[in-house]
């Protein structure tokens, strides 16, 4: 679509010097334009319409979560509605780009609602922190995995058949192609899969507003979840304030990206193709470091590395300024990748871990909220940027400002075993003079379990290794200090 609303720009300009036609035949040769809109900014505006909508709608998706008995309904719901508005963009073509690109901009909103309800069957997976971290790793891996499948598919298929330079082509193939994957699999995820799931809380009685409707009981909930986070929850609040701005920095750079590979360094829609698809291949290896490093160390320690690679990237993409640097794109967007794994990984992990018990659809709402309610503003400054011809990749380095702020917020969370008391929980993950599965610092061998032994008694012990019922009798045994030890 970029590359249709660039040609039309082009070709509007063209005509106006070189024929003598009227404007509306203009629009019939050349296809519409956005009027004085640069085209490299559509990606941009359409992404601020989707972050301050979702924003908007996310009070009250939280309140469906949290008061109904209809989470898989508004998902199987909001799939369905996925699937069919990606149906008319296999009909792409130079008089329609701007119609299908409505068509994005509601597909987007409506996968955030399913995204929504997705979310909330995160946290109830399991009560045990290790399997948790098992869980994140194996979703981020997958996903990623998938997506690199379906593109280079998509890729191969258009390029064996000699149609790898039709960008317009390689976009129907690719979204008839999508629109098959998510209508196979979404029916059997919600229609198979995902199970019905009761209001976590009853409804309130009192709300700040006079209607008792969902939306407005969901914006009470959001303001006094967050005003017991600042009061009660000090290494929740900054991460939740962290995750403001590493998720706004970093999906404004998924959009800036993607803009600039187009528009600066030229990449046809195949290029673009394979570009996204070494990208998202380096998010496998990073989810597995991202875990390693956890075990090493801990989960908030692996996030601050997550940060600062990510700075890095944004800083050595814009060191490309023009075409002819193909492979060294494909580096840095694997580094790139590397990070963005490691950051779906640890944050997914994190805000499932550090968050008190009974809550969990709750926080992983207002988690999916932080994450959205700033999306808008780099991509409204770059935006201004743009307009105003300020070169790409000077706009893009101040993404970076923006994770410079996540980082800082994060440093403030404080220790992560500490993060885990706030909400009374225990950690089999580093605690002070001990590591995961190395040797603390007397030398002696540990399992990356060490807790304090009088605190902490065999019922907690056994949950936090994930001993069912059936292990009655290692669970006695973990009464023994010294087998707590």
């Amino acid at each position: 679509m970029l590359r249709l609303a660039s040609d039309a720009v082009v070709c509007h300009a063209q005509s106006a010097q070189l024929l003598d036609i009227s404007n509306a035949a203009v629009v019939e040769l050349c296809g519409p334009t956005f009027g004085s809109i640069n085209p490299s900014s559509l990606l941009s505006m359409y992404a601020i319409i989707v972050g301050i909508v979702s924003t908007t709608f996310l009070p009250l998706l939280g309140a469906i979560v949290d008061y109904t008995k209809h989470r898989r309904l508004v998902g199987r719901v909001s799939s369905t509605l996925f699937v069919l508005f990606q149906l008319p963009s296999i009909f792409l073509d130079k008089n329609n780009y701007p119609m299908i690109l409505s068509f994005h901009v509601i597909a987007i909103l409506i996968g955030w609602i399913q995204m929504s309800m997705l979310f909330a069957y995160l946290p109830e997976l399991t009560s045990c922190e290790k399997k948790l971290a098992s869980y994140t790793r194996s979703i981020t891996i997958w996903t990623f995995s998938a997506t690199i499948i379906y593109l280079l598919s998509v890729v191969g298929f258009v390029t064996i058949i000699g149609k790898g330079g039709d960008d317009v082509f390689t976009s129907m193939v690719g979204m008839a192609t999508s629109f098959g994957i998510n209508a196979i699999f979404s029916a059997l995820a919600w229609g198979f899969l995902l199970g019905k799931r009761g209001a976590l809380h009853k409804r309130p009685e009192v709300v700040f507003t006079r209607s008792r409707s969902l939306y407005a009981i969901g914006l009470t909930q959001l303001w006094g979840t967050a005003k017991h986070i600042v009061l009660n929850y000090r290494s929740l609040k900054w991460f939740y304030v962290s995750t403001a701005f590493s998720e706004a920095a970093l999906q404004a750079f998924s959009i800036v990206a993607i803009t600039y590979m187009a528009n600066v360094l030229d990449l046809t829609a195949t290029q673009n193709g394979l570009a996204i698809c070494v990208w998202l291949l380096g998010s496998i290896p990073g989810a597995f470091l991202s875990t390693i490093v956890a075990r090493r160390s801990d989960p908030l320690k692996s996030s601050i590395v997550y940060i600062l690679f990510y700075i890095m990237n944004i800083v050595l993409f814009s060191f490309l300024t023009g075409p002819g640097k193909l492979i060294t794109t494909y580096v840095i967007l694997f580094l790139c990748g590397i990070s963005g794994g490691w950051k779906h990984n640890m944050d997914r992990l994190v805000s499932s871990s550090i968050i008190p018990t009974g809550q969990d659809g709750e926080m992983m709402g207002f988690y999916l909220f932080a994450g959205q309610c700033l999306s808008w503003l780099p991509l409204l400054v770059f935006l201004s940027m743009n307009e105003a011809g300020i070169k790409f990749n000077i706009s893009m380095v101040t993404l970076t400002v923006y994770l410079v702020i996540a980082l800082i917020a994060y440093l403030l969370i404080g220790s992560y075993p500490n993060a885990r008391k706030e909400v009374d929980r225990t950690t089999v993950y580093g605690r002070k003079n001990s590591n995961v599965d190395g040797d603390d610092d007397d030398g002696n061998k540990n399992d990356g379990m060490t807790m304090t032994p009088a605190s902490i008694d065999a019922d907690t012990v056994a949950k936090e290794l994930g001993l069912d019922e059936a292990d009655e009798d290692k669970k006695m045994n973990l009464n023994d200090p010294l087998q707590q030890l």
